[in-house]
């Protein structure tokens, strides 16, 4: 599994829109996925979005590196929906990923969890505010002072 934000950047400049599809085994996998109701939730600081342990099966869940990187996408854009955020020039090819899996019937677990609330929302909005501040900022004193609006 990509370290989910670090390679995402370059690895998304980098893929041209008609790239922007799941090829079929990764299709299946995800599609395969069974959603947990107790499933444990948490922030994933680099893509500024809630990740939910059933949609990484424990980190076992082995795509293909495009495939990785695919599913890093929906989450920054399921992020991007919980923040009330629309689709921007800056944007468009991770929501045109999204449409695409839609549009090519991956029965994504995550599509369910488009709407949050209760202890998710409350964690959500913790991170999104600057009141939670990521583990390793809170060893190094960065981002005192700092919302994620200032560095957004």
């Amino acid at each position: 599994m990509i370290d989910q934000g670090r390679q995402l950047g370059p690895t998304l400049i980098a893929m041209e829109k008609q790239d922007l599809h799941f090829c079929q085994e990764d299709k299946a996998k995800l599609s395969g996925q069974n959603i947990d109701p107790g499933a444990a939730f948490s922030y994933e600081w680099t893509l500024g979005c809630l990740i939910w342990s059933d949609e990484t099966e424990g980190g076992k869940l082995e795509l293909s590196q495009k495939g990785d990187v695919l599913l890093a996408m929906l989450w920054k854009v399921r992020g991007l929906l919980h923040s009330g955020r629309e689709m921007t020039a800056q944007n468009s090819k991770l929501w045109l990923a999204w449409k695409n899996a839609i549009d090519d019937g991956v029965k994504w677990i995550g599509f369910s969890r488009i709407k949050i609330d209760g202890e998710a929302r409350e964690l959500f909005d913790r991170c999104t505010s600057g009141e939670e501040k990521p583990p390793w900022a809170k060893r190094s004193g960065w981002g005192e002072g700092l919302t994620w609006e200032d560095v957004d």
